[in-house]
């Protein structure tokens, strides 16, 4: 009998069963993840398509049929290809896993953390096409690996060449406070997620750094002291 760790996909394995789910239409929805491919190809006017998932309710395709035309604010995650990424795009499939334990110790390299769900998301092109990709993500950071101290938050995607979280290709992530809940945009369709690092916290000789990790400018009384200490230093040094 095989060992439960034997029918464990990799992550390179999870990536390329989603990249090959092409020319069919599935849709599986669990409270542990969402899977979904579509083909596109007979579509009109479409505006943009994509998946979301929300914890403990589960997923569904967007702009698609049986869908829904846009995510909920109680998203966990989502993620959705805009209309000027599908004009050559004959079928998209997306995998959406909630908690993606598999993933949480894969980098050993860059210190980056899994912190959210995982989306596994490719596209199936005209292989003419020199059209971008633009896919937008959505990423709440999950309480069960919700760090501490000062994060540093990057979306990334997993390079299953280098097995490391890799950022290129993808913007900075930006945070929706009412949402609490994270943005970002990648030129790309892979594995992706949010991750963190510890923040380095540093500021420059004119300011004071704060123990939340940003610098504020320090009082013009309190530059000055400084100066006139320093004066006096030297002042003895060189005079000694």
């Amino acid at each position: 009998a095989l060992s439960d760790s034997q029918y464990v996909l990799s992550p390179y394995d999870i990536d390329s069963y989603v990249d090959r789910l092409k020319n069919v239409t599935l849709m599986r929805n669990t409270k542990a993840s969402f899977i979904l491919a579509q083909d596109i190809s007979q579509f009109a006017n479409i505006q943009r398509v994509g998946a979301t998932f929300t914890r403990g309710i589960g997923g569904a395709g967007v702009g698609i049929p049986n869908g829904i035309d846009t995510f909920s604010s109680t998203a966990t995650v989502a993620a959705l290809l805009e209309s000027k990424s599908l004009s050559d795009v004959k079928s998209f499939s997306m995998l959406i896993i909630d908690s993606p334990n598999t993933y949480r110790n894969i980098d050993n390299s860059t210190k980056r953390n899994l912190v959210s769900s995982v989306i596994v998301a490719a596209v199936q092109r005209d292989i003419t096409s020199s059209n971008a990709i633009n896919i937008s993500l959505y990423f709440q950071v999950l309480p069960e690996y919700k760090p501490s101290g000062f994060p540093e938050y990057f979306c990334s995607f997993y390079d299953t060449t280098y097995q490391k979280w890799n950022d290129f290709g993808c913007t900075h992530p930006t945070h929706n406070e009412s949402l609490d809940r994270y943005q970002c945009n990648c030129n790309h369709t892979t594995t992706f997620a949010l991750v963190w690092s510890p923040k380095v916290c540093q500021c420059n000789t004119s300011e004071v750094l704060l123990p939340n990790c940003t610098c504020i400018t320090k009082p013009k009384g309190q530059v000055r002291l400084k100066e006139v200490i320093i004066s006096v230093i030297c002042f003895f040094v060189l005079g000694m």
